[in-house]
């Protein structure tokens, strides 16, 4: 049976494709056909792609789409002759009666046939589909997961409920999810939960599966209670299914602390992750992703919750197993470090967080993404100007919104928002310090600017508008209207945070 495959909010959890489909060490997708006919199993080399798609990329680039509809063709070629040779083989048996036994039995071994090579071709389709969506090509993956639940519905046409359709109108599901087409995923995941609560009674690893998915698509349509209703039914499933202690509950724990954490539920999210963390303790899992993923957001919820040095543990642990068995994803390295510094920073102890940005910062990464970079930028020069640092400080904020100015955009969350507005303020304090007064008052026009932009409110009594490079208090209006903007951002983070 084809498992889906979709990912979990901040970080991408991907199952691993099974059965028909797998990359090898050369990073082809291969597709495993059985031939019966020479006893042994043969591999179509579909396609060899480079990386997951980004902004930059489009569909040639990444994924060779005309050598999968080339096999294709051949695969409902081969299935269109066999219908032809089975209609020729029922009409000699019945013209001709004195072979009718011999043309029976080669009829039977034809629809024999024709029903794997059709099976084989639904696995292709399906396996494409979910190769497509972990590659990001929502939209193409979407046609071959359609074209595959076609034809299953012919296929098992006289049962009313199939567990393979199930199966596809829930991969469905999951990429309408992800092109943002949220009804038409609920559409299809109901579909796919009606028909798996009849087909199990007693509950299956597809209907946690279902039920996790409508979970992520109730959350993201802002329907928070249902949305972690169905995740927990989905959980519960898994601890009927798995009994006693197994990776895969511990991944489902996590992923449930996941979605909790998301929506900045972060008490909820930790005691799904310390049950996590805990069960891989003592399974002896001591080096995984999954596991420093899990440290990492259980060390941001302990921050959150006031427990900081708790905290720091968690996060110096998700540090060290990125940058042990995983030191080629520097995504993840540089999000542990961000996270460590804004701790000790939480402490006022600004020294150490500028410490965790810089060494952050120190290596440039294949898989490096600009809103960590301008993150660790901003955060840096804000370290730097509390610690007196304020040449570091500018040259950090000079860097923040190169990044800021970029083709690529950063996320428009309200925390972004205020943090590019006080990058600026930054910049211009630093300006100031270093005597650049000329440099100081065109970065204050670019500040109005931007708060008018993101509709952010000065206080009154600031009176940036008014400011200009002869300007005597300089330097404490801008003070001032940075201690402002820092307060007001943890007052707009609170407004933001859903309530259940």
């Amino acid at each position: 049976m084809i498992r889906k495959i979709f990912s979990t909010l901040p970080v991408s959890l991907y199952k691993k494709l099974k059965f028909n489909v797998g990359l090898d060490h050369n990073k082809f997708l291969v597709v495993q056909k059985f031939d019966k006919r020479i006893g042994n199993s043969t591999f179509l080399n579909i396609t060899k792609f480079v990386q997951p798609r980004n902004k930059s990329q489009n569909l040639k680039d990444t994924l060779n789409l005309s050598k999968i509809e080339e096999i294709l063709r051949q695969e409902e070629t081969n299935i269109e002759l066999l219908k032809e040779c089975i209609q020729f083989e029922i009409h000699e048996k019945e013209t001709k009666p004195v072979f009718q036994e011999q043309h029976s039995k080669k009829a039977e071994q034809l629809q024999n046939t024709l029903d794997q090579e059709t099976l084989d071709l639904v696995s292709l389709l399906n396996n494409c589909g979910c190769v497509l969506a972990n590659l990001g090509h929502y939209q193409f993956a979407l046609d071959f997961h359609k074209r595959a639940l076609k034809l299953k519905e012919n296929i098992y046409s006289e049962e009313e409920y199939h567990p393979e359709i199930a199966i596809s109108l829930s991969n469905i599901a999951s990429v309408y999810y992800h092109l943002g087409e949220y009804h038409k995923a609920q559409e299809y995941c109901n579909k796919a939960i009606t028909m798996q609560e009849q087909i199990y009674q007693m509950g299956s690893l597809d209907l946690a599966y279902s039920l996790n998915l409508m979970g992520i698509i109730l959350l993201a349509e802002k329907n928070y209670r249902k949305g972690f209703k169905f995740q927990r039914r989905s959980l519960e499933i898994h601890e009927i299914l798995i009994k006693g202690m197994s990776p895969v509950l511990a991944n489902t724990l996590s992923n449930l602390g996941f979605s909790y954490f998301q929506y900045q539920q972060y008490k909820d999210a930790y005691l799904y992750f310390e049950r996590s963390i805990k069960m891989k303790e003592r399974l002896l899992i001591q080096e995984e992703k999954e596991l420093a993923l899990t440290h990492y957001g259980a060390g941001i919820c302990l921050r959150e919750m006031g427990q900081v040095k708790n905290g720091v543990n968690h996060l110096n642990t998700a540090y060290k197993m990125f940058n042990g068995a995983f030191k080629e994803e520097g995504r993840y390295i540089q999000m542990s470090l961000l996270e460590l510094g804004n701790t000790y920073a939480k402490m006022q102890d600004y020294q150490n967080a500028l410490t965790q940005y810089q060494l952050a910062l120190q290596e440039e990464y294949e898989d490096q993404d600009q809103n960590i970079l301008f993150s660790l930028h901003k955060e840096a020069a804000l370290a730097s100007y509390y610690i007196q640092k304020y040449q570091d400080s500018l040259q950090h904020s000079q860097e923040a919104k190169q990044i800021q100015q970029s083709e690529q955009p950063l996320d428009q969350t309200v925390a972004s928002k205020y943090d590019q507005v006080i990058n600026l303020t930054l910049l211009a304090l630093s300006q100031e310090r270093q005597q650049k007064l000329q440099e100081c008052s065109s970065t204050i026009k670019e500040l109005i600017n931007l708060q008018d932009q993101f509709e952010i409110q000065q206080s009154n009594s600031l009176q940036l508008d008014t400011l200009d490079q002869n300007s005597n208090n300089i330097r404490q209006i801008l003070d001032n209207h940075l201690q402002n903007l820092l307060s007001a951002q943890k007052v707009a983070i609170e407004k933001s945070k859903i309530v259940l």
